[in-house]
């Protein structure tokens, strides 16, 4: 008689299949970890005085990151009575010191330092002494704890799975904390599987998850209920409380859209006859302009796309909140303007971003109905009907329990729109990108990173929901 696979013994065939793609060879993972002891060495030599301590962290550390990916981060911690600017400068001079190459300066909550030294992507960090618990000085401080903290707890098996679920999420495009993402850190992929004790029990209960959700792995908030928890931390749908600092969501990075993303493809890979192809890619394939113009056309509706430079001094997590913001915002002052938006999407490419809307309507009406307030707040109604005394059609008259007028408008175009938007006041732009918006050319819409947008939006598709 056939023995029947439980979905559990499927889906651990696939991951480990899965995980001998992923997983750098020894050699690799031992080139890495000597590639790092040799600078923490060279370090050493020139900071290792004063209670100055050289940490190597992150997933290549702790061996959860994929194959090839070549990260190196070292975390230089100083004692707690240094100032900022002291130890970040001290950094510096100690790189320039004994780690010769091209290094440049970024900045995330404060400076850190990058360059390319033999293939590998290193990144050095000045930060603080910190305990658990205990107040910090600069958010990177935590980083060290956390190494310890899940070092000492990863069994290898999780490891393996923390692997599985890296590449699970860059496939559905929800891995990773940056802001363009709003996904999946590599920190919060080893508290999910350590919570959940393996990837098979996180999708099982991934796959029921509602929000606002609560991991709280050391029980700090034993008696509060989710949403409790949740509005501590400002109202997120995923809270997982960071194991070493209580007061820390360590998913705040993450969306509504990716929460959701990740809780239906759980659903979907628990039911699928091929949960291999979850794990493939799934390359974007760009739209011959005649194609995206053919797809717009029988769309039947009206797309416009705005352009904007971006400063180049401006990091990805400033300026890309910025973009979005903008975007919504547009978004949302042409609704209250009438038009009946399909969607929108926005992407930044070549020192730019690109912003595109779509409405059913190209033109607005001339007749514009204009809701007021319910009739049981008699004050306001009084200043509604005093507001719209001139240049009513029709009304005042109740729908529902709310009284409204019908007034005519001009014809106004959604490119119209658009532009009296980009060159008004109405919209929050952000601090670095001002009024500096311009509509793109039909010709520029259908080429180059104009084409690269309509092609994503049009294509739109999330592949799990036919991987079964």
């Amino acid at each position: 008689m056939k023995t029947v696979k439980s979905r559990e013994a499927v889906l651990e065939e696939v991951f480990d299949a899965v995980s001998r793609a992923v997983t750098p060879l020894p050699q690799e993972a031992d080139a890495e970890k000597e590639f790092a002891l040799k600078q923490i060495s060279r370090l050493e030599s020139v900071l290792g005085e004063d209670g100055t301590r050289i940490y190597f962290i992150g997933s290549a550390a702790r061996d959860t990151g994929l194959a090839g990916d070549r990260d190196i981060d070292l975390f230089v911690a100083y004692p707690t009575r240094f100032e900022r600017d002291y130890i970040v400068e001290r950094t510096k001079r100690a790189i320039a010191a004994v780690l010769p190459g091209k290094w440049e300066m970024h900045y995330a909550e404060h400076p850190y330092f990058q360059a390319v030294i033999e293939g590998f992507k290193v990144e050095i960090i000045p930060c603080f002494h910190a305990v658990p618990n205990s107040p910090i000085k600069s958010a990177v401080d935590r980083s060290p704890l956390h190494m310890d903290y899940l070092q000492k707890r990863l069994s290898v098996g999780q490891k393996r799975d923390v692997r599985v679920l890296k590449l699970l999420l860059k496939r559905a495009g929800v891995y990773g904390a940056e802001a363009s993402i709003g996904g999946f850190s590599g920190l919060l992929c080893e508290y999910l599987v350590l919570n959940y004790r393996s990837l098979y029990g996180l999708i099982l209960a991934s796959a029921s998850w509602r929000p606002p959700v609560v991991v709280d792995i050391e029980a700090i908030y034993p008696n509060a209920s989710p949403l409790e928890v949740s509005c501590r931390f400002s109202g997120a749908p995923l809270v997982v409380v960071d194991a070493i600092d209580a007061t820390r969501n360590a998913a705040a990075a993450v969306s509504s859209y990716s929460l959701a993303v990740f809780s239906s493809l759980s659903s979907a890979i628990l039911v699928s006859k091929n949960p291999a192809a979850f794990f493939e890619p799934h390359p974007f394939v760009q739209l011959l302009p005649s194609k995206a113009k053919l797809l717009l056309k029988k769309r039947g509706t009206s797309v416009e796309l705005l352009q904007v430079p971006i400063p180049a001094n401006l990091v990805e997590d400033v300026y890309h909140p910025q973009v979005r913001k903008a975007a919504e915002s547009l978004a949302s002052a042409l609704q209250r303007a009438g038009f009946r938006l399909v969607g929108w999407n926005y992407r930044v490419v070549d020192g730019k971003a690109l912003l595109l809307f779509e409405s059913f309507d190209g033109m607005l009406p001339k007749l514009r109905v204009v809701q007021g307030p319910p009739v049981w707040f008699g004050a306001q109604v009084e200043k509604f009907v005093s507001a719209h005394a001139r240049g009513v059609v029709r009304g005042p008259f109740i729908v529902g329990e709310r009284v409204a007028v019908e007034l005519l408008q001009d014809n106004v175009s959604l490119a119209e729109e658009l532009s009296r938007l980009c060159s008004s006041e109405e919209i929050s732009f952000g601090a670095n990108l001002g009024p500096a918006f311009r509509r793109v050319s039909a010709a520029d819409a259908f080429s180059g990173a104009g084409l690269e947008l309509l092609s994503i939006y049009l294509s739109k598709k999330s592949f799990w929901f036919s991987s079964k």
